[in-house]
Parts: structure tokens; C-alpha cells; sequence
């Protein structure tokens, strides 16, 4: 099974325009391409990146056995009660790049749609690390000379 995230309740997932030029290359130049996962934590941190509108995502990482996430706000700021969606694939019109990472070109209809909070997808995680703002747009213009 194959899993996205969004902060949107739909009927199916159709894909969006590829305009990073680097994005293009992950889905063999395809101008339109959906993503997949098939990691159940990351298309959580999907979901919540796209609720809370940041400029990119949440930071996370998994050891195999541990899921972290790392938030760019304060703990308090965090609307806990904030709905998002999962949605389960079914991995036969996708293709895996060499990154890992699934996409396909077609409209698909989920399997399953699962709708919970943001508090309730934290709760998928062993580690759960609140940067704030200040902390994280250190975080990133320390990003930006790697």
C-alpha cells in the first residue's frame, strides 16, 4: 500500500504541475505527477506541512525503528485540532524512481481515506521536536550553505 497526505477531503487525487526543475528529473520530466509514499509517518508530515501552509515541509527522518519530526512553530502555536487526510493507494499506477520516492502521471481514486487531526497524526511519531520560528529560520539559513 502506498499512502499521501494533504489537508484536503477528495474524492480522488489528480496530479499537480512539476515546476522544480529538480523535481522534474525525479519524475522522468513529467509535467504533472502525483506522490506516494510508502511510508504511512511520511505522508503525515505531508498532511501537516500542507494544513499549516509552510513554505516546504516539517523536517523528519526514521531509523527504521524510530519516526522523528521536527516542527518550524511553537508548541502552543500547533492547532492540534486541525483536520488532515491520508489517503491508501494502490501501488499498480505508480512508478518507484531511484529515490524511493512513487509518483504517477494519473488521476487515482483511493483505497481508503483516513481523516484525523494534527494532534492524532503527531501522535505517529517517537520523537516530536517543536523548533519555533526563531529556531527554525536559523535552521534554514544554516541550510542554505550546505
Amino acid at each position: 500500500m502506498l499512502y499521501h497526505g494533504t489537508n484536503s477531503a477528495l474524492q480522488s487525487l489528480k496530479p499537480q504541475a512539476v515546476v522544480d526543475q529538480r523535481e522534474l528529473i525525479k519524475v522522468g520530466n513529467l509535467s504533472n505527477a502525483l506522490y506516494a509514499s510508502e511510508y504511512y509517518q511520511e505522508a503525515l508530515v505531508h498532511a501537516v506541512s500542507k494544513a499549516m501552509k509552510w513554505d516546504g515541509h516539517a523536517g523528519y527522518g526514521h531509523n527504521g525503528e524510530i519516526w522523528s519530526i521536527s516542527l518550524p512553530v511553537d508548541k502552543n502555536d500547533m492547532p492540534k485540532s486541525e483536520k488532515i487526510f491520508i489517503y491508501e493507494l494502490d501501488p499498480k499506477n505508480f512508478k518507484k524512481n531511484s529515490l524511493d520516492e512513487w509518483y504517477t502521471d494519473k488521476e487515482v481514486v483511493p483505497v481508503r481515506k483516513i481523516e484525523l487531526t494534527i494532534g492524532e497524526a503527531l501522535g505517529h511519531f517517537d520523537e516530536v521536536r517543536y523548533l519555533g520560528k526563531k529556531e527554525d529560520e536559523t535552521h534554514r539559513e544554516n541550510e542554505k550553505w550546505l
